[in-house]
């Protein structure tokens, strides 16, 4: 059993599903294995208050109601006395400013990490005042790909050597093999289709109207394409308006929006390729799952990706917020075996290499040895 290293209280501002939340789990167990007692803290009692919950975490629930919530403070501030963390990690903006706001007023460092672009959108309110909550206590910035640190560095400027870059991990022992799953056949498909998925909640960043001009275009040279698009769709008024662009384009029985999936790698062995039509991301875990299973993947150059994906080595790039480059990208993949076996092998193998959740836990460890004086974490 690894030694007793301290308490961290971890803080998110949602409760998924979703890529950060995902990374927050993983965290916050992984941590845990490596010593490090958690605390976590989270909003609701959703998604994530039940995969912690599957794995033995106890967590406080504690809901934020307002821009500005004091008594929501004031409950972070209770726990923290209590439980006495040595450290607060964050996640996402709100969770930045209140955990800034908690370490300060209990003189703890906090590493707040950022997973994409609208974490810092120039729409949000009271931007400036955020920020500056944040660079002024924060010890540590950490963004999900260099790209991210990028974009975000002008608006959220750190210390000197506060900025650090740790890429997303996944459990690559959960996509080991291709299996057969009941997610193809629930579809209803003929044996020779060709099944193309995403994977991602119904988000303006995810850029699923390019994908549907796309997917008329493939439907259009070969009524063998079937496109599903998995993840959350109670995102409003969004998927109204892409529903109606599916009808507008003739695409109900060549497109299925699935909903959310808990077990993807069921989902991402069941394809014959991946795509990843965002026009932003800050990483995308999706797409390393999918690489990680032996799927092909077909992603556009939006931030993250150009960091995971080698383009013709163990996947391909194309411009985002183009449906045409997008098809010609996905059926060159698909109708070239020789290219999709080739794309798929080298994937598992920058999956494995590159992208593991140890890696990712060794690496938050590390910074948190950094802060706290205890050398390199759980590395070396």
């Amino acid at each position: 059993m690894a030694a007793h290293r301290g308490t961290i209280m971890h803080v998110i501002d949602t409760g998924g599903p979703g890529g950060a939340e995902t990374i927050f789990l993983e965290l916050v167990t992984g941590l845990a294995g490596a010593g490090w007692r958690a605390v976590p803290v989270i909003p609701t009692r959703d998604w994530l208050h039940a995969a912690l919950a599957a794995r033995g975490v106890e967590a406080f629930v504690v809901p934020s109601v307002t821009a500005f919530d004091v008594r929501y403070l004031l409950r972070l501030v209770r726990i923290a006395l209590r439980e006495r963390p040595v450290l607060v990690q964050t996640h996402l903006l709100g969770s930045a400013v209140y955990g800034s706001a908690v370490a300060r007023l209990l003189r703890l460092p906090v590493v707040a990490t950022f997973h994409g672009a609208v974490d810092l959108s120039g729409r949000e309110r009271l931007l400036k005042v955020k920020s500056r909550v944040i660079a002024k206590r924060t010890a540590r910035v950490v963004y999900v790909s260099e790209s991210l640190r990028r974009a975000l560095g002008s608006v959220l400027p750190a210390g000197p050597g506060a900025a650090r870059v740790i890429h997303n991990g996944i459990a690559l022992e959960r996509f080991d093999r291709r299996r057969p799953s009941a997610f193809r056949s629930g579809l209803g498909l003929p044996p020779d289709a060709w099944l193309i998925g995403a994977i991602g909640n119904v988000r303006p960043s995810k850029d699923y109207f390019t994908l549907l001009h796309a997917a008329a275009i493939l439907r259009d040279r070969s009524p063998r394409y079937h496109l599903a698009i998995v993840g959350d769709t109670r995102s409003e008024p969004l998927y109204g308006q892409l529903l109606r662009l599916r009808s507008e384009l003739g695409l109900e029985a060549a497109v299925t929006f699935t909903g959310f999936h808990e077990d993807v790698p069921a989902v991402v062995g069941a394809l014959d390729a991946f795509v990843l039509s965002s026009d932003r991301e800050g990483f995308s875990l999706s797409t390393v799952q999918a690489m990680a299973a032996g799927t092909p993947v077909i992603a556009t150059r939006c931030g993250g990706p150009e960091e995971i994906v080698t383009h013709g080595h163990d996947g391909w790039l194309v411009p985002p917020r183009d449906p045409t480059a997008l098809a010609d990208g996905i059926d060159k993949v698909v109708r070239d075996a020789t290219l999709s076996g080739a794309l798929a092998s080298h994937a598992r193998d920058t999956a494995r290499a590159r992208f593991s959740v140890e890696r990712m836990v060794a690496d938050y460890a590390a910074v948190y040895g950094e802060l706290l004086g205890t050398g390199a974490g759980t590395r070396g």
